[in-house]
């Protein structure tokens, strides 16, 4: 299982690096959950991409670096960080901040569940100060 587990997991790496929002919500089973901390769940592939696209629309500067991940069993769990060049905080850190995401795997190269952890406060601050004047 792990092999599929690592597969799946590359597959949604190369689409978040590719800002591919469709594709990545093409990663999850039909009956797929999702969960991010600002906007809540999402059940089904469909309501996954509409947010996917929706959340992510406008911040295609968004940078997006896996630090490590951890695969055990059915799951995945992804230590990341994201930055927003050109909008940097006071200590220049790029709007820089750190999540985790928790995935379940279903087989057949899919996921059956994504929970994001991350600090709202600043990704909401990132998001306001990548948005154009």
């Amino acid at each position: 299982m792990d092999d599929s587990i690592r597969a799946a997991y590359r597959r949604h790496a190369e689409r978040r690096a590719a800002r591919d929002w469709g594709g990545l919500a093409d990663c999850f089973a039909e009956d797929a959950r999702y969960f991010d901390p600002i906007f809540g769940w999402y059940e089904g592939r469909e309501a996954i991409r509409g947010f996917l696209e929706g959340a992510m629309a406008g911040l295609a500067d968004r940078v997006f670096t896996d630090v490590w991940h951890v695969v055990e069993d059915d799951r995945l769990v992804i230590y990341w960080q994201c930055s927003t060049p050109g909008s940097a905080d006071d200590d220049g850190s790029d709007g820089l901040y750190h999540g985790m995401s928790a995935l379940r795997y279903a087989g057949d190269g899919l996921w059956q569940e994504q929970m994001d952890i991350y600090d709202r406060e600043q990704a909401r601050g990132s998001r306001e100060r990548a948005r154009p004047s």
